[in-house]
């Protein structure tokens, strides 16, 4: 009795396998419909490559399988690059580049399917396999989602409940009133992520910002030049700033839950300082990145974007993980240029605007990517990964980023502050400082094995850029190790007439415990 052929579903199934799993362990942070178009893309072409096989080589097993091949080769080529040859270096060149492991990559993909094609093996069992393994796979993300749903009828009210903690921070501000000292005052908060704070650059770096923190001083800004971060992750640093306390005291029980389920995301987004200006009528301006976190705001009254942003940082990631990296990580580091080009442009136009304004701008540099030379062009040689980068092109890279970003930042100063009939605060800090490349003077603590990081945490990530310009005498209320968790409340106590109490300046780093993110003081860098 002849069996009837197996249906070949492998193809699809695992096309799909991959945008479920990366959907699955950033759920919560990540929309539901952010999969849909990626999902038709990958079953298109999965059917149509599938389609094509089966005419060329007239068997619909072979056919599946090399095309389920394709897929697995397709998806698998950025994770594997990234742990095997990524950043490999012989001899001082570096050798694990992806020109290299492509070119691998296509020999071992021609010799698979030379392989597949040649074979006179019955296929079925193969088949069976395929099927069932793939299945499994999509099984256990989607059990994952569905798991991640049915605790949310509990774990979301944390983020409802944030209102309700928002209004109670606002009430113990005790802003009242007409501010005493002046007119209502544009406010800006523009964050530089992971820009290294001057003494940093020039002892790890070997890099000489004092140029720049001489035009900012004379321009009256004051830099805190001993400020450190108050938490270690973006996540944590801007719920602080914006929240005016530490993470520990605005919620006393922060859970792996609470944080999937946008809670955070919420304490950026739905924050103290806004809904105080608000009181005051003021037009909440907002530049979104491609960062899911500051990526829209709920409070914004004005978005300002370019016309177009093509593509999410989920669909970057899914790129990224792929053969497509090669094309598409050049068209998503345009997009990134672009917008970082656009709000540093569009902040000197915000003076314009009739009401008084709180303009919140996240620059996403110097942070790798590289997208800047000095002078603002693209790098001339420019990885799509930042760990292709030997330590001292990647800190050549940096250092480029910064020479750039402090140009174009000078210039839209100068704009802001011309174009202002009122003086404006301006308050420009980094959320933590460079997070990835260990410079050179740091070689000698390989051998500490546990302290390395954190040794490696207290000399690079701790110390940020942070400088405010606080007008008619709101600098006098400054001092060198002033940190982001005080900034807000200096500017409500000096020009909203508030009276709140400055906290410690400490440094938090977050700790896995269980369940539950504990928050363990770090000690600050002299």
């Amino acid at each position: 009795m002849k069996l009837k052929s197996i249906p070949a579903l492998h193809p699809y199934f695992l096309a799909v396998c991959p945008i479920l799993f990366l959907f699955s362990r950033n759920i919560g942070e990540v929309r539901y419909g952010a999969i849909v178009i990626p999902v038709a893309v990958v079953l298109a072409a999965s059917f149509l490559i599938l389609s094509i096989l089966k005419k060329l080589i007239r068997n619909s097993e072979k056919a599946a399988i090399l095309t389920s091949a394709g897929i697995l080769m397709f998806f698998l080529y950025g994770p594997l690059f990234d742990r095997t040859i990524a950043g490999l270096t012989i001899g001082g060149y570096v050798i694990g580049r992806n020109r290299v492991f492509f070119l691998l990559w296509c020999i071992l993909g021609l010799l698979i399917a030379w392989a597949i094609i040649r074979t006179r093996r019955n296929l079925k069992a193969i088949t069976t396999f395929l099927n069932a393994t793939s299945f499994i796979l999509i099984a256990i993300s989607l059990v994952s989602i569905v798991s991640f749903e049915l605790k949310a009828v509990g774990h979301r009210n944390h983020a409802c409940d944030w209102t309700a903690v928002v209004t109670r921070l606002c009430e113990d501000t005790d802003v009242t009133g007409s501010p005493p000292n002046g007119p209502l005052r544009d406010i800006y908060y523009i964050i530089l992520d992971e820009y290294a704070r001057c003494d940093v650059l020039k002892q790890h770096y070997g890099y000489d910002n004092s140029p720049f923190m001489n035009y900012l001083e004379s321009r009256g800004f004051y830099v805190a030049y001993r400020s450190c971060c108050n938490h270690l992750d973006t996540y944590y640093s801007l719920s602080s700033s914006l929240n005016m306390n530490y993470i520990q005291s605005l919620v006393p029980e922060m859970t792996v839950e609470s944080m999937k389920h946008k809670l955070v995301t919420k304490m950026i987004g739905n924050n103290t300082v806004v809904h105080i200006l608000k009181k005051y009528n003021y037009r909440h301006v907002f530049f979104p990145t491609i960062w899911k976190v500051t990526a829209r705001n709920e409070m914004a009254d004005t978005v300002c974007t370019p016309l177009r942003i093509n593509l999410s940082e989920f669909e970057e990631i899914l790129i990224n993980s792929s053969v497509l990296r090669i094309i598409g990580a050049h068209r998503f580091a345009q997009t990134k240029r672009n917008m970082t080009i656009y709000t540093l442009d569009e902040l000197g136009n915000i003076p314009r605007m009739k009401e008084p304004t709180f303009t919140f701008a996240h620059v996403m540099i110097p942070h790798p990517p590289f997208l800047f030379d000095a002078d603002g062009n693209r790098p001339r040689s420019s990885p799509l990964s930042k760990r292709e980068l030997s330590r001292n092109e990647y800190i050549d890279a940096y250092t480029d980023q910064i020479a750039f970003l402090n140009k174009k930042l000078s210039a839209t100063i100068d704009r802001i502050l011309t174009l202002s009939d009122v003086q404006p605060i301006i308050i420009i800090q980094a959320d933590t400082g460079p997070g990835f490349r260990v410079p050179a003077s740091m070689d000698t603590l390989v051998s500490r094995g546990e302290r390395r990081f954190k040794d490696y945490m207290l000399m690079i990530r701790v110390p940020i850029f942070n400088a405010c310009y606080f007008p008619d005498g709101g600098d006098s209320l400054l001092y060198e190790s002033e940190s982001p968790v005080n900034t807000f409340r200096i500017v409500f106590n000096h020009y909203f007439g508030a009276h709140m109490e400055l906290l410690d300046d400490q440094t938090y780093d977050s700790v896995l415990s269980g369940n539950t993110i504990r928050f363990d003081v770090v000690a600050t860098p002299q």
